[in-house]
Parts: C-alpha cells; structure tokens; sequence
C-alpha cells in the first residue's frame, strides 16, 4: 500500500522509524569539504530546540501543513511533538532516549515501542537523506540573522519510497553558524515542491529538564512491539 504525502513526511521528520545506520563521522568523510565543516559543527552541538513547519502536497495538489516542537541532545535522545495547524494539542508524540523508543498516535490511542532505535535523522544530519556522491552545494544566501548555504542531491530510495508524486531532487538550507538544517524540500521533476520541513526559533547547547525524554503511555493505549513487528517481516 502506498503511503501518502502526509505519511511521507512524517517518515522524513522521523516519527515513523527511518533512520540511516552511519555514524555520524563515517557519513561525514564522503561529503564535499563544504558540506563535512557544516557537519562537524552539528556534531559539536550538544543539544538544541526548534519550532518546525512541515508541508506537504498530495496527488490531487491540495496540502497538508502541520506544526510542532523538536529537542534534540546528543547522542540520540530526542522528542517530537506534532500537530494540526491551529490546534493547541499534540497528535503525535515521539520519545526516546537512545535505548528505547515510544511513538504515540493520540487519535488511534496507539503507541509503538522499539528498543535500540536508528539513529535518529533531524536538523543536525542535514545530508542524512541525500544519496552519497550527489551532494552539491548551490547557493548561499541570507536567512533571518544567518548566513544559509544550499545544497542539493538525489534523495535516499527510503525518503521517496511509495510517494504518490515521483520526487527528484532533495535540497537542504544549512546555517553556517551551528550547522543545523533550516529547511528541507523535496522537489519533483518540475522543480515544485512537494514536501517541506522548515525550522525556526533554533536554539542550541541548552539543559533539558529531567524526563524531558521519558515517556508513559496512557493506561489504556495498544502496544504494538516494531522490534517483533519488523522481525516478523522479515
């Protein structure tokens, strides 16, 4: 079954487990030196906050537009908390810690569990889902109070797969200071886009209260184990 742009964009925000298995210094060495300083400044980061928009565009041209809130600290803890536009509450949530992830689907009271996560993508492993050997770097440009640099590049086959629109290209704006991705597209054959992520308000190297990264599903909720699911599947 294919997914639609909506369940697209939300695998490449991660809150469906999709991740690529490189470390972050193996994933850094192929990279143009342009590309492999921004990169090193991800790395150094110890942890950072940002609003995000994410936008979509379905077969039929109508769009989906969605909001919320990511915390990242190294190495692998991370929470994401998702929304309609308008709305005041979540109606996604995904926790983890690095060892055990929760992610929680509000309208079907449904949550998935997975020990030993993928490496989570995000703002700070902006070439994550670019193919290796495509990266190219296009344009630098003002962004707010930083300087952005471009790149583009063919996307990984597990970004696109099942996507109702053929996607051709992926582009990433990149701040200069910290590293971290500002924007994330991804474009079809016509150069439109079809997918956006968009970061703002970024803050970084900040303390997270305790159990910022913790996560109890409601009493009530389906558990649905992805370490047996994924198994099974295979």
């Amino acid at each position: 079954m294919k997914r639609s742009l909506l369940g697209l964009g939300l695998m490449a925000l991660a809150l469906l487990a999709l991740g690529r298995s490189a470390a972050f210094g193996e994933a850094a060495a192929g990279l143009p030196p342009e590309a492999q300083a921004l990169q090193s400044k991800a790395d150094a980061l110890k942890s950072y906050r940002a609003q995000f928009i994410l936008e979509a565009r379905e077969e039929d041209g109508q769009s989906v537009r969605l909001e919320g809130k990511l915390l990242f600290e190294g190495p692998n803890r991370r929470r994401v908390e998702i929304k309609e536009e308008g709305s005041s509450d979540a109606s996604q949530i995904l926790v983890g810690d690095g060892k055990l992830e929760w992610q929680y689907f509000k309208e079907a009271n449904t949550v998935y569990r997975q020990e030993n996560p993928p490496q989570p993508p995000g703002p700070h492993r902006p070439f994550a889902e670019i193919q290796d050997g495509t990266l190219r770097a296009v344009a630098q440009a003002p962004a707010g109070t930083q300087a952005i640099q471009r790149f583009e590049g063919k996307p990984v086959a597990e970004v696109t797969e099942g996507a109702p629109v053929p996607i051709e290209t992926i582009r990433v704006d990149v701040g200069t200071e910290d590293g971290l991705a500002r924007e994330l597209t991804l474009l079809d054959a016509q150069g439109k886009s079809v997918l956006s992520q968009r970061y703002s308000q970024v803050e970084v190297n900040l303390s997270f209260p305790e159990g910022t990264f913790a996560f109890t599903p409601p009493a009530d909720a389906a558990v649905v184990d992805l370490n047996k699911e994924l198994t099974e599947g295979e």
